[in-house]
């Protein structure tokens, strides 16, 4: 469908290694991102702020990581702190030129009320406002299929739960089965969401809390690479990319 206002979709993955691409590896198995590598552009010297929080900023607004979020490290539960509201971000750039806009996934750029997304310019956010290892360890959602339950040590603050949220409500305490279920849960309403705005231009970031540890993949993927559950984790991110972008070619968008 031709148009003036092109669809935009930002894909992100989290701590994904460079070299756990079959673009730039043979021996790992993507082959979606392969594709998109092929049809598209392959960039493979950049700069970069590599740290999560101040790294998102940088993308929402286009400034460099430190004036955008000036603090030393990443935002953690609750803070007072976050992505200021006077900022002007993507989503509300495109919201400006009557775009629908949309977070999926991960935001981590603040989880007070005036920092979150529905609070910068998206219209609709499903997701986790923060990362996947900042849960409770007795909720078991901070050690990953490989690894033990971690011991909180004598006098460490401990974690609020992890929510998932939908706009500005939260809809679920995260437990390990959610976790593994992050990547579906994802994707299904990444391909919902473009089927329901396909008559008008729209803007989807879709931020894969998947691969950052602690690594869960889906219960349907653990375990079938011969590379660990890492790579698990990696291929049902490809997955994941194919499905939206064979919705977007079975649309004709």
């Amino acid at each position: 469908m031709p148009t003036d206002r092109p669809n935009i979709l930002l894909i992100t993955s989290d701590q994904q290694h460079w070299n756990t691409l079959g673009c730039l590896n043979p021996e790992v198995q993507t082959p979606c991102l392969d594709r998109m590598a092929a049809e598209g552009r392959k960039l493979t010297s950049f700069y970069a702020a590599p740290v999560c929080s101040p790294s998102r900023a940088a993308l929402m607004t286009g400034s460099y990581a430190k004036r955008a979020l000036p603090i030393p490290h990443v935002l953690f539960p609750a803070e007072p702190v976050g992505l200021a509201p006077q900022e002007v971000t993507l989503a509300e750039v495109l919201k400006s030129a009557n775009y629908t806009t949309a977070l999926i996934g991960k935001w981590h750029l603040g989880d007070q009320p005036e920092f979150m997304p529905c609070q910068q310019g998206f219209d609709y956010y499903f997701g986790l406002a923060y990362s996947n290892d900042m849960g409770p360890a007795e909720d078991g959602v901070t050690r990953g299929l490989a690894d033990p339950l971690p011991k909180p040590k004598p006098g460490q603050k401990g974690q609020p739960p992890l929510p998932l949220m939908r706009n500005n409500t939260v809809i679920k305490r995260v437990l390990p089965d959610d976790q593994q279920a992050l990547v579906e849960m994802y994707t299904m309403e990444a391909v919902q969401f473009i089927k329901t705005n396909a008559n008008k231009p729209f803007f989807l970031y879709l931020a894969h809390n998947a691969v950052h540890f602690p690594i869960y993949p889906g219960k349907k993927w653990a375990g079938r690479s011969p590379h660990g559950i890492y790579s698990d984790w990696v291929e049902e991110v490809d997955w994941s990319v194919g499905q939206v972008l064979q919705t977007l070619r079975e649309l004709d968008l």
